[in-house]
């Protein structure tokens, strides 16, 4: 009888469950909660503004191969989050947004389709192609691609179909002035005395935008242009100054490049460098002031950890602390600009300084190692030796920021006069105020809008040397970049070109978990390394002193023939290379029996340990509902008694 009851209460109860989800679907219809832990599939505000803002309909194609993809698991699963996170973008749209998803099978029309798009296929391995993209359009004919879908990036996807959107959904190609003090657009060299081409970052910007140039003594920044940029601001009169102020405080979006020591910027006479030098330095100190940093002056950033590797003066490979490769902790992994970046070079790069109660938002999106200090721009100017700033080389344990993100609604740097295009003679004649007047109508006026700001302390970043080779195959020049510094370039103007919405989402968190405890063994390894080689190299300096003074002493024949003193230093030497050689080679030994031993011990928690814990686990929770059930028969006993 009470097995009969049973069964039949969990029929009823498993009918109850399939009515209330057929009611609930019919009823629920768009209603949606994300349970998972990074909310993958919430949009942020900025995309939800972005949608509501729609004007025309688009069309979005999802190419994914099913069939082809079946022995790549993780490709399957990302692709159903991306699937799912298009769907949300559906319906979110208000029917602005058309959704096909697509399986390009071989030999079909669909892959032909995807081929035309650009999609990039990835090789199944068995001569299969895998497609994993998308395309969109748009009713005049717009159209923009996401090539191939990268599990790696998964924590910029909606920041990157929300770009793809809002491309589809602008009526015009954005804008960007350009006023620059280096020869940017191309130049003429005296030495050689011929044209130079273009800077290859600036040649990529112009084929993607408007690039207008604009006069270094404009008084006002025209109405359509989205972006303003600045390279190297060196000496802007004060009449410019005013109209970037007025960009800025009616919600323009500017990205300055200022410099310390730009090395691009060649002076007329290249004796006199040494005398001058702020004569390559550029700097907005008024305007940076009023939105809440400092550039320091005359001080360049010298980092041991992030130089990159050159050439010295003896073909020894030494890392060149004003050099800086930055990579992984130095670029800002939640802002979109910086992520994914391989790795950005900068050269004799400056620092940028919050000041106390900025008026914007300050975010730094590049910044040097805890192993950096701060030098005059002198010697970098000077260098020869990259080996004199290793030499006297404290670092100060402090991380500088060397370009930064500033947002908010920002305060005027020449008060309440909104005639930012009056003459310089008028500006002269009009009497100074003083720093607290300043400060004071400073703060009484602010912008109609927010605004945008992207500051980096480094100029020759830009600079084809720093992130590009050029070859001649068959005649053309054909560029290969090794480093990301044009892409971060185009990243920065297009993140500022679109609208506030787009600007406003960040990469989600990154489910990266990088081993900390091998990076910091590797680096104490290195520095041990490091310090070997630095005594190898006094030992040996030390014997060719000792030997070229014993040859001083030698006259005539005898010196051509090495003495008994002379060949005792070179067998010392040798003993001391091969017991230096020897602790070389165990530093290295050592540093891999380090990682094997830590992967030994995470092996055996998580093949040993963990099983043993959730063991115990269940038995402890097995044993208390035996010992429940077996309670609950005597107590049952005990009352048919």
């Amino acid at each position: 009888m009470n097995k009969m009851t049973a069964k039949t209460g969990l029929a009823l109860l498993a009918l109850v469950f399939v009515a209330a989800m057929m009611v609930a679907s019919s009823l629920l219809t768009g209603w949606r909660i994300d349970f998972t832990e990074d909310k993958l599939y919430t949009l942020s505000d900025g995309t939800r503004h972005l949608l509501e803002k729609l004007e025309e309909p688009i069309t979005l194609k999802f190419y994914f191969s099913e069939e082809a993809s079946k022995a790549v698991p993780a490709l399957r699963s990302y692709a159903q989050q991306v699937r799912e996170l298009l769907q949300e973008y559906e319906a979110l749209s208000h029917g602005k947004i058309n959704l096909e998803v697509v399986d390009p099978e071989p030999f079909s029309e669909a892959e032909d389709e995807a081929d035309a798009f650009g999609l990039q296929p990835l090789d199944a391995g068995n001569g299969e192609k895998i497609y994993f993209g998308l395309a969109g359009t748009n009713s005049t004919d717009g159209q923009e691609v996401i090539p191939l879908f990268q599990v790696d990036k998964a924590d910029t996807l909606e920041y990157d179909l929300s770009r793809l959107i809002y491309k589809l959904n602008r009526q015009h190609t954005p804008v960007v002035g350009l006023i620059t003090g280096l020869p940017v657009t191309g130049g003429f060299d005296m030495v050689s005395q011929r044209p130079t081409p273009a800077w290859l970052s600036i040649q990529q910007l112009q084929q993607m935008f408007d690039v207008r140039t604009l006069a270094k003594e404009v008084q006002s920044i025209p109405s359509d242009v989205d972006v303003l940029l600045l390279i190297h601001p060196k000496q802007l009169p004060e009449k410019t100054q005013k109209a970037i102020d007025e960009f800025v405080l009616r919600g323009g979006h500017l990205l300055v490049f200022v410099d310390p020591l730009a090395e691009a910027d060649k002076p007329a006479n290249n004796m006199m460098t040494g005398h001058f030098p702020d004569a390559q330095s550029s700097d907005l100190k008024r305007l940076f002031s009023a939105w809440g940093i400092r550039l320091q002056a005359s001080k360049v950033v010298l980092d041991a950890l992030n130089g990159l590797e050159v050439v010295g003066s003896n073909n020894t490979t030494i890392r060149h602390p004003g050099i800086l490769g930055l990579r992984d902790k130095a670029l800002n992994g939640d802002d979109v600009i910086t992520r994914g970046l391989g790795m950005l070079t900068l050269s004799s790069v400056g620092a940028l300084e919050v000041l106390e109660n900025p008026t914007l938002k300050v975010e730094p999106l590049l910044s040097s190692s805890e192993q950096s200090m701060l030098t005059d721009s002198t010697r970098m100017q000077m260098l020869r030796d990259p080996m004199t700033l290793i030499k006297d080389f404290q670092a100060s344990k402090t991380r500088y920021p060397l370009a930064v993100r500033l947002s908010g609604v920002a305060v005027s740097a020449f008060g309440p006069d909104k005639d930012a295009g009056e003459d310089s003679d008028k500006d002269a004649a009009r009497p100074a105020a003083s720093a607290d007047q300043q400060q004071e109508s400073a703060h009484a006026r602010k912008g109609s809008k927010p605004t945008n700001i992207i500051v980096v302390a480094d100029t020759d970043v830009l600079t084809d040397r720093l992130w590009v080779q050029f070859r001649n195959f068959l005649g053309q020049r054909i560029a290969y970049p090794w480093a990301s510094n044009g892409t971060f370039l185009i990243n920065a103007v297009e993140n500022l070109a679109g609208s506030d919405d787009l600007i406003a989402i960040r990469s989600r968190t990154r489910k990266v978990r990088p081993f900390t405890l091998v990076d910091t063994l590797r680096v104490q390894a290195e520095q041990r390394f490091r310090d070997k080689e630095k005594e190898l190299q006094a030992r040996l300096t030390a014997t060719e002193n000792q030997i070229a003074q014993l040859q001083k002493q030698k006259r005539g024949d005898d010196a051509l023939v090495l003495s008994p003193e002379q060949k005792k230093a070179i067998e010392q030497f040798e003993q001391e290379r091969l017991r230096i050689r020897k602790e070389l080679r165990q530093v290295q030994h050592q540093l891999n029996e380090d990682i094997e031993t830590l992967g030994s011990h995470l092996k055996l928690l998580n093949i040993a340990v963990a099983p043993i814990l959730l063991t115990l686990l269940l038995a402890i929770v097995m044993g208390r509902l035996r010992r429940r059930r077996h309670a609950m028969m005597l107590a049952r006993m005990e009352a048919l008694r």
